[in-house]
């Protein structure tokens, strides 16, 4: 919304000056080079808008840095005994889908399942408040385990 209100902004301000300096001047074609510039200011703008939208647009994953840090969060739960991968999607600027495969220790019962589950929600949610939505699938030989 900045970016579109200050290109517009500036619009105005090239419009007047082309058509100030067209009649002060009295040469016409400022007004043909003011409108020259002003689609240049557009098309420059939507170009760089279109360039920070594209990864919402496509579907952006997390940086690595949060990547990181989520992969040592969930290995560092009492309850996971291996993590497969991660996935990370966003669907806004502050909401993002988060997909975990992992698996639980073989001891855990289903409600002890239940609890891990919902400490990690909480962990997750409480360090980075952007991740909305947690899904996990677990399964009971995560790949690269032999059973």
């Amino acid at each position: 919304m900045f970016f579109e209100d200050s290109a517009a902004l500036l619009g105005l301000g090239i419009a007047f000056a082309g058509i100030f300096l067209g009649h002060q001047l009295n040469y016409p074609h400022a007004d043909g080079i003011a409108s020259i510039l002003i689609g240049l200011l557009l098309g420059s703008v939507s170009f760089f808008l279109a360039y920070e939208s594209k990864g919402l647009l496509i579907g952006e994953g997390v940086d690595r840095e949060t990547l990181n840090q989520l992969r040592a969060l969930i290995k560092a739960d009492p309850g996971v005994e291996h993590l497969g991968s991660i996935l990370t999607m966003h669907f806004g600027p502050h909401e993002v889908l988060l997909t975990i495969e992992l698996k639980f220790r073989d001891d855990l019962s289903a409600v002890g399942v239940r609890t891990a589950v919902g400490r990690l929600q909480k962990q997750i949610r409480q360090e980075h408040p952007d991740i909305t939505r947690i899904f996990f699938a677990s399964e009971a030989i995560c790949q690269g385990e032999e059973g």
